[in-house]
Parts: structure tokens; C-alpha cells; sequence
């Protein structure tokens, strides 16, 4: 239900507790309890105006929490009717959930003079023209599915886009997000999120979170992911260098197994250092392939996985520069592949054209794939 703000100022305390009901309450709902909520909070259009009419009136600020909202509000007929009688200030998505600021003026919500960040080490750090008050976490432990929602709270608004990398014990980056400069807009103090996923590729353990802008950066603290499989070894099991077209090089990979059963899953990490920056859109494939033709796809080949780096989650345009990436690719093993000697194909391709990377191998030779050395062997 929309709340209306007594003044132009939101003290982050009550947007951070927000955050956190947003964040967890479809986790403390069952199934039952929120079709009963739907039932009793499901809006018509006739509703909403008489409703929403009656509470607000003009040039006031008016907080909407979305929870749950495919079964309470499906069409947004609340969002829709401040919409047109509100500029949008500000929102913020928690998984299927999200907050949103509806303002007469569109003032975007800005910091308590008082309010003390969950993490105030970094407090009056200087990065990308802004100065840092301190970030917050309210979650520290993820597992594959879960959402990181870290905020960044700021006495000064930074004037460029930063980027938030989580790197393991070994300094490689592993996931990566961008969030633009924060609206600068009258008042000091304001407010910027940046939302990364944990996937099936993110590999366990405690891992740093650093905050970059430019060739600028700060280590911001720690958080853990579980349930996944472990980091990569520092050294790429088996070396391999391919340049491929932009500068992006291939350095290594390393498989989970040297042998799999028909159904079971390898994970594939690679290896990749990007030497200049690129901006395209690029999707990395990794291709199991066999003797045998499977009808299944057509070919060779007996278990794929395309994705962009990270399975979405390590876009090339934010890799940071000179230094080692960890891309996890999971292939499951077609249930149907005979038994024999198999053996892995990697590249990439620009996914708005689907045309391959040219790659240079150490011979000098060109090619649109890497084909690895190292056989594997699929049987019972």
C-alpha cells in the first residue's frame, strides 16, 4: 500500500527496513497465505481511483511497495494511477517485489544528515567525484537463485557509472554490475543499489566486493556464496592461448572431470584476460563433441552450454582490464550419448549478429573456435 512521507527528505533507516521487507517477505509467505492476501487485496479498476483519490492529494510524496504483486495488483493499476499524477523519483527491484518513490516534484529521496551506513569504514572515501558515507548489506550469505542488493550510500553523488566486482581469494573477478551516477538533484546525500545474481556457476566461498570507477577502486568488505561448486585453482589446469578479434584472450581452462556418465554434468571454468575494452554484446560456447551424430542437435555435439560470461552475470564490457576473469560453464551430458572419447570446443560470438570471434591460436593459425587437448571419456 502506498505511504505518504511527512517531508521532501526519506531518512534511509525507514527506506533501508523497506528494502528488507521487500527483500524477504515472499520467503515468510506460503502458498496459502498469499492467495489470501491476493483475495484481499486484489485492486479494480474502478477501485483504485476512489482508494488512492481519497488518501493523497496533490504535490505529496508517496512511497508504493509492489509485494507480491501478480497476484494483489496484475495489471499495476496503483503504479499506473501515481504514475500519472507523479513524476517517478526513484525505484528499486528485490527479486519478484519493488519500491518505488512517486514525487509531485520528482525530488529524489535523499539521506538523514544523522543516518550511520551498516559499514562506515569507507566513510569520506573518495571515487568517480563522489564521497562515500558508507555501503549496506542486509544479507551476507547467498546461495544460486539469491539476489545481492548492495547499496551505496553517498554524502557527495559520484558523476560516472561505477562498477561492483566479487573477486576470490585469488583477486580474479567472478561477477560483475554496473550502476549509473546517482541523480544529483537538490539536497546533499543520496542513494545508489547495485543488483548482482547468484547462478549455478558462481563458485563458493567468501569473496571480496570492490567498487571501481575508471582505473579507481575500493575494497568494500566480504560476502559468502554456498552451495555451489569451489573456487577454480589459481593455475589454469590446461594452458591455452587464444587471441581472439578485440583483444579478449583465452588463458586457460580446467575441467571438474576427465570422465562423466550419459546425464551427468561437467563444469567448465575458463580462464580469460581482457586486454582492451570492449563493448559488445559477446556470448561465450562451449560444446561437447563426439564421434557419433546426435539427432538431438544435429551434429557432434552431446552437451552446450551458450551463455554470456558468468551465465549472464560477468558481461566482457565490465571486465576489468589486464586482469584474469573466471567464466563457469556447467554442460550436462546429453542422456543419450554412447560411450567413447569426447572432446570440448570453446569460442565466442557477437550475440546481436551470432557471427564467431575470429580466435588466433599460439601457431599463428586462425580459426572460430579452440578445440582443448584434453579428452573426455563418457561412459557407465
Amino acid at each position: 500500500m502506498p505511504k505518504q512521507a511527512p517531508t521532501p527528505t526519506m531518512p534511509v533507516d525507514t527506506l533501508t527496513g523497506m528494502a528488507k521487507l521487500l527483500a524477504n517477505l515472499h520467503t515468510q509467505l506460503d502458498a496459502r497465505q498469499r492467495a489470501a492476501l491476493a483475495k484481499r487485496t486484489n485492486l479494480a479498476p474502478e477501485a483504485v481511483d476512489a482508494l488512492l483519490g481519497e488518501w493523497l492529494g496533490p504535490g505529496q510524496r508517496v512511497w508504493l511497495a509492489e509485494v507480491d504483486v501478480t497476484l494483489s495488483d496484475p495489471e499495476r493499476l496503483a503504479r499506473a494511477w501515481l504514475g500519472e499524477r507523479y513524476a517517478l523519483a526513484a525505484s528499486w527491484a528485490y527479486g519478484h517485489n519493488t519500491l518505488l518513490l512517486f514525487d509531485g516534484a520528482g525530488r529524489p529521496p535523499a539521506l538523514a544528515a544523522d543516518y550511520a551506513p551498516q559499514h562506515a569504514d569507507v566513510a569520506g572515501q573518495r571515487l568517480g567525484g563522489g564521497t562515500l558515507r558508507g555501503w549496506e548489506l542486509p544479507v551476507e550469505r547467498f546461495a544460486p537463485g539469491d539476489w545481492v542488493h548492495l547499496a551505496l550510500l553517498w554524502d557527495e553523488a559520484p558523476t560516472v557509472p561505477l562498477v561492483l566486482t566479487l573477486r576470490d581469494a585469488a583477486g580474479r573477478t567472478l561477477l560483475a554490475a554496473e550502476a549509473a551516477a546517482p541523480d544529483q538533484g537538490p539536497g546533499a546525500g543520496r542513494r545508489q543499489q547495485f543488483d548482482l545474481t547468484v547462478t549455478p556457476a558462481t563458485p563458493s566461498g567468501a569473496l571480496s566486493i570492490w567498487l571501481r570507477a575508471g582505473a579507481d577502486e575500493v575494497l568494500l568488505g566480504s560476502l559468502r556464496v554456498s552451495g555451489t561448486e569451489p573456487p577454480a585453482p589459481q593455475s589454469p589446469a590446461i594452458p591455452l592461448q587464444g587471441t581472439f578479434d578485440g583483444g579478449l584472450t583465452l588463458e586457460g581452462a580446467r575441467l571438474s572431470a576427465q570422465r562423466v556418465r550419459p546425464g551427468g554434468t561437467l563444469v567448465l571454468d575458463l580462464y580469460w584476460r581482457g586486454t582492451t575494452p570492449e563493448v559488445r554484446d559477446l556470448v561465450v560456447f562451449s560444446h561437447l563433441l563426439g564421434e557419433a551424430w546426435n539427432p538431438a542437435t544435429e551434429g557432434p555435439v552431446w552437451a552446450g552450454h551458450d551463455a554470456r560470461p558468468g551465465d549472464g552475470s560477468l558481461p566482457v564490457a565490465l571486465w576489468p582490464q589486464g586482469e584474469v576473469v573466471v567464466d563457469r560453464h556447467l554442460l550436462t551430458v546429453d542422456p543419450a550419448a554412447p560411450e567413447g572419447t569426447y572432446r570440448l570446443e570453446v569460442g565466442m560470438y557477437d550475440a546481436a549478429t551470432g557471427v564467431r570471434l575470429s580466435v588466433t591460436l599460439p601457431d599463428g593459425a586462425s580459426a572460430d573456435h579452440l578445440l582443448l587437448a584434453n579428452e573426455v571419456r563418457v561412459g557407465r
